[in-house]
This record gives C-alpha cells, structure tokens and sequence, in this order.
C-alpha cells in the first residue's frame, strides 16, 4: 500500500486513500461497513430495504462505498455558532444586509472576538457520517432523488453514474450537518421548476436562481466564519464562491438536476483560484456564475484560453476539476513506493475528476529533463500564484522523458519535483503557446541592449481598473487618404466595443497608397499606449507624426509616445472638441495592419522599493528602484527571460504577476 506516516495512517482521510485502492466494489462495501463500527447495522438496514429494487440498491452501495472521509460537525460547534450567527444577523440588519466596508470590518471584529474567547477554545470533533447517519435518513434521501430524476424532463435520461455523482448525493462538502434542505426544496419547487415540457432549462435555471439573488458574494470578509448548514447559508446571505455553489447544489439536485461544482485551484495569469457551479443536461456541461449576474453562462466562452471578459479581462487555466461524491484515484496515489508527504496536496484530494477539455483545447506536453535524481519517480508542472510556484499536473518519469496530459494552452509553466512541501526546480519556465507549442524562458544576455518601462505589476487582474481607458477608444475608425483632406477616405479599420489591455492587431485591406489616416473619435478621447502602422512589407512604419498639436499632460505625457515603439508610455488626453485626429505617415504606404494598445493608468505604489528579477534556476535580482509617480525603466533586460516586479517589503494580499518581453510589448501571466 501507499506508505503513510503514523500520524496519518489513523486519520479518516487516510482511510479514505486506503479504501480507495480497492478495487473489488464488493471489497470496498466492506471496507466502509467495517469504518461504520457499530453503526454498521444502520448501513446493512439500508441495502436490505432495496433488496427488491435493485437499481437503489446500487445507488445506496455507491453512497455507503463512498462515504469515509465524509464528517459534519459536533454539536458543541453548532450550538457555539448559533450564538454568533445572531450576533452577525442582528448586525447585518441595522446595513439592512448590503455589504459594505464598514459592515465587513464589524463582521470580522465580532468573529476574532467571539473566535478568540469561544470558537478557537472548544474541542471540534469531527463526527463521521458512516458512524453516526441512520437508515431512513438515507433511505429519504435515496427515495427523493429517485423521484425528482424521475420527474425532471431534462435529466431522466442522464446516465446512471451521472445520477450517482450528481443528482444523489445527500452531502457535497465535509463540516456541514446532513439536513431536511433538500426534502425542503423538493416541496416547494418540484410542481414549477424541470417538469414540464416547453421551456428552456436554462430560462428554469435563472428563474430559480433568481429567487436567491439576496445571497450575495461576502466580499471577503469573514472567510473563517464556519457555514454549517444549507439554511445557515441562506440566514447569513452573504459567503463565499465556494459556499453558494454548495448552495446552488443542494438546490438544482432536490429537483433532479445533476449540478456539481467545477473549480480552478489556482488560475494560471493572475492570483488566487476559483469555484461555479455547472448543470450537466444530456452529458454536455453548462457551467454558470453561483452568485446572481447579469450574465450567468459565460464561463466557457471567457474561460477557453483564447479570448477575454469586458468587464474583468483575461483568464487563462492550465486545470479544470469538478468535485465528486465518489472517490477517484490517480496513479500517483496507488504508487506503493511514493511517501503521502511528497504528493502535492492537490493531487491527494480524490473527490474530483478532471473537465479541462469541456472548456479549452488542452494538449500533452513532453519535456526531456536532465540530472534526474535516482529516487524520482515523479515531477510535475506548477504554474505560479500567490507568489510561489504550485502543482497543476504531475506526470512519472520515463528515463527522462515526461508527458504531462491534458494541459492549458498560453500559459506558462515550470517543470518541477516535489519534496515534502517543497518545490524544487527540474527545468526552464516555459510558455505554451497557443499551437502547442513551447517557447523555453531561459534568460539570456544577447548583444542588443533591451529595456523596459512598467507602470503595473499586476497583469490580468489590471484589466478592471483600466476599464474606463479601454473604453474611451472603443469604435474608434480609422480612415485613409491620399491627401490631408480626406475627401476620398476609405475605412482602414474600427476598434472593436471590447477591448483588452493587451495590444490588438486589425488587419487593413485596402490597397491603395496612402499617406493620411484619420482617427474619428467617438468619446472626444485619445487614450493609447502605442498606435503602430505595418506597411506592406510586414515592417513597422517609423517615420510617424500627429499632425494637429496637443499639449503635455499634467504628468508630462506628450502625445508622441503613442508614436513611439514603447509600449510603457502613452498619452491620455481628454475633451478634443474636433472629435477626431489626423496622423502622417511621412511617405505613402499599403498597409497591411494596425496596432493599437490602450492607455494604461500607472499602477504602483509612490514611494514603495521595488526589485525586477528574473527567472534563472529560482528568482535572481537584475534591479531595483522606488517608484516616484513615473513609469519604472529598466535596463540590461536578457532576451527570453521570465521576468518579475515586486515590493522588496511585502504588505498585504500579494498582487504581482510575472511577465515576458516579447515583440516589444509586455505579456503578463
């Protein structure tokens, strides 16, 4: 077996990898029923009373077989968060439960007080459902969800193991009690919602959820508050990801909906993770917002690695899980030569399977590593977040060869090993590129010197606070002419109504010559980055300049830097009464394309120390500077380096990304 160290071996979730190597589903009902001790009996009560329906009967060995490792908590946990619960409802009252700053900073002060004098302070046993859960209580829930798959018309088709993994289940997450809710729900929707024929699920969907548009996101504050029960989630109003797509679960499978949770354990260009909700109708997924939005059912659109949200930006994901009931095992945890503490964490959590390829074209990866230890068998891919680099993907090692399955396209990764919680670098940062192909990141000295200007360290996540600037360019036309008069103008391009804070690239298909291009400006704004023309030839035109005159800005911004090639400069300028601006290309040219970047606002801390590194077997420093208003020049930057801009003294939720500089512009991932 897996070798364990002593102090797990008699942990529950121990139990769970153990019983999970059994292969024999006869073995692991076994197994289960012997961890029931002596509420086995209630276990053997359950499989008696479907004797004759054998199709329960299978769904309740799939629940008993399954169940070690699940727990809710003990009573003195609940009757302590009783107490606090109407100490934060009666505080949520007097904000009439709007979250605001002032009410989380309150929420949080009654939770450190009351968790400092009771919550930290009491004995929380876990109590463990196989022990303790009687026979009718699973035989009400088996016969509910048998009914409400039955009723509902877009999931009595689904497959049984959907139905087992997603419609059945009593519980969907360890520390919360198993209660009526879904009896609850059951009662008071099943005649309105999923049963009658001539309507869209989806249209049903958003009806229901709409009904709970008061639960709303906590806005991070009071993260360690336990939420105990379903009706607590739905008492406090406000909570985490995570705990309405519990929420949500417990409501969609009540009515015969297979709904589970989909989640991204740490995102792949900017930091932290994820968790939302999907409906699986006919085997094909629907993932959706668990919070009520205006625009629910967009995840695969924004989260196929390819395009970006208006309203938030770029995603990028190297992973996608959805969590199970049953228990699912990877290769590396049947190892019998692997130690538990040299799994990363991730890969030891057997309640989920793997959906990448529902929402992105995933690829395999083949690395060739070098100077593998003896005692390897196993490395992995990390992508980096929260300021250290984490375990998406592992892959065991074939001579040197590793194919890691299934991975996220424009992302970059890092081959590693794993050490008993350490990282420990096994190759070069690379990028994936969106053709599957890998771009080594090994930062080299070439004879060209390269410089950079940064106004933000904090990539994708920048994309909100700069919403406004994309904006302000947003339908711009652009029109060309053979004389500055553009009496014969012909349309070159138009900016598209979504716009990102990367550079865009518009192709022109016009072959006349042309000297004069006027930009028509639908907000009276200019607010650029970097505007660049392509001639023909595929070469940038250089020779470029506005023809009207505008002045420099307060901070000394002239309007020449968005003409000039460097992507951190860039001019914002305001009211310009004419509503448009004429540029001359200095010659007359057929253009092929034209790029654009949008104003970036400058985005770093006045006063705070910062240093740039690079990435060369670990971080290495190349410089460091304080920030005074201005864009931060670098110089002496090695080609095909993974690069970073941190404060040297770190306060606070950390924010930076790293990047690339490539084709002169930076890319953050």
């Amino acid at each position: 077996m897996i070798k364990f160290s002593g102090y797990l071996i008699v942990t529950c979730w121990s139990g769970l990898l153990l019983f999970a190597t059994v292969s024999c589903a006869d073995n692991r009902l076994k197994e289960a029923l012997s961890y029931a001790k002596e509420n086995s009996h209630e276990w053997e009560k359950v499989l008696k009373h479907y004797e004759n329906e054998p199709l329960k009967k299978k769904a309740a060995q799939f629940l008993i077989t399954n169940m070690i490792g699940y727990w809710g908590p003990d009573s003195t946990e609940v009757f302590a968060c009783r107490k606090f619960t109407q100490e934060y409802d009666s505080l949520s009252r007097i904000y009439q439960y709007e979250t605001s700053v002032e009410w989380g900073e309150k929420v949080d002060s009654i939770w450190e007080k009351f968790g400092e004098k009771v919550y930290y302070g009491i004995n929380k046993e876990k109590i463990f459902d196989l022990q303790v859960l009687k026979a009718d209580f699973i035989i009400h829930e088996i016969d509910l969800a048998f009914r409400a798959w039955n009723n509902n018309i877009y999931t009595r088709e689904c497959s049984f193991d959907d139905f087992c993994e997603y419609i059945l289940p009593y519980r969907r997450k360890n520390g919360a009690l198993p209660d009526q809710k879904r009896a609850e729900f059951y009662q008071k929707y099943h005649e309105h919602f999923f049963s009658q024929p001539g309507k869209d699920f989806i249209d049903e969907a958003d009806s229901l959820l709409y009904k709970y548009n008061f639960l709303t996101h906590s806005c991070f504050y009071g993260t360690r508050i336990p939420i105990l029960a379903t009706s607590q989630m739905e008492y406090m109003r406000h909570g985490l990801c995570e705990d309405r797509c519990w929420f949500n679960i417990m409501l969609f499978s009540s009515l015969g909906m297979a709904a589970a949770m989909d989640f991204v354990p740490g995102w792949a260009n900017r930091n932290g993770s994820h968790s939302w909700n999907v409906l699986i109708v006919n085997g094909v997924s629907y993932p959706f917002e668990p919070f009520w939005d205006a625009d629910r059912w967009k995840y695969k659109r924004i989260y196929n690695n390819k395009t970006f949200d208006e309203a938030w930006g770029r995603f990028r994901l190297s992973k996608v899980f959805r969590r199970t009931y049953g228990a699912h095992m990877d290769a590396i945890l049947k190892d019998t030569q692997m130690d538990i503490e040299d799994i990363p964490e991730v890969f030891r959590d057997v309640r989920k399977k793997d959906v990448s390829h529902e929402y992105f074209d995933t690829v395999n990866v083949t690395l060739t590593l070098q100077n593998v230890p003896d005692d390897e068998r196993y490395a992995y891919l990390c992508t980096f977040n929260t300021g250290k680099w984490n375990p998406v993907q592992w892959a065991k090692i074939e001579g040197k060869t590793v194919v890691f399955k299934g991975m996220g396209r424009d992302v970059v990764y890092l081959p590693a090993y794993y050490r008993k919680g350490s990282v420990i670098g096994a190759g070069t940062p690379f990028l994936l590129q969106q053709d599957g192909t890998q771009k080594s990141l090994n930062a080299t000295w070439k004879n060209e010197k390269s410089s950079i200007l940064l106004r933000h360290n904090v990539g994708a996540t920048y994309h909100s606070g700069n919403v406004w600037n994309n904006r302000k360019v947003a339908g711009t036309v652009l029109l060309g002419d053979v004389t500055p008069y553009f009496t014969s103008a012909d349309t070159l391009c138009v900016f598209p109504q979504n716009i990102g804070i990367y550079r865009h690239c518009l192709s022109v298909n016009n072959k006349r010559k042309l000297r004069y291009v006027r930009m028509t400006l639908p907000y009276y704004s200019i607010a650029l980055n970097e505007l660049a023309f392509i001639a023909e030839s595929g070469k940038r035109i250089s020779d470029v300049h506005f023809i009207q005159k505008m002045d420099s800005t307060e901070n000394g911004e002239k309007p020449e830097y968005v003409l000039d090639n460097i992507s951190g400069t860039g001019y914002l300028k305001l009211g310009i009464e004419a509503g448009y601006i004429d540029i001359d290309l200095g010659d007359f040219y057929v253009l092929s394309e034209i790029r654009y970047i949008p104003y970036h606002q400058i985005l770093l801390d006045d006063g705070i120390a910062y240093e740039l590194l690079y990435w060369k077997d670990g971080w290495k420093l190349l410089d460091s500077a304080t920030f005074s208003g201005k864009p931060m020049a670098f110089d002496n930057i090695p080609q095909d380096a993974l690069l970073l801009l941190r404060p040297k003294k770190q306060k606070g939720r950390i924010s930076y990304r790293p990047f690339i500089c490539r084709d002169e512009e930076l890319r953050w991932y």
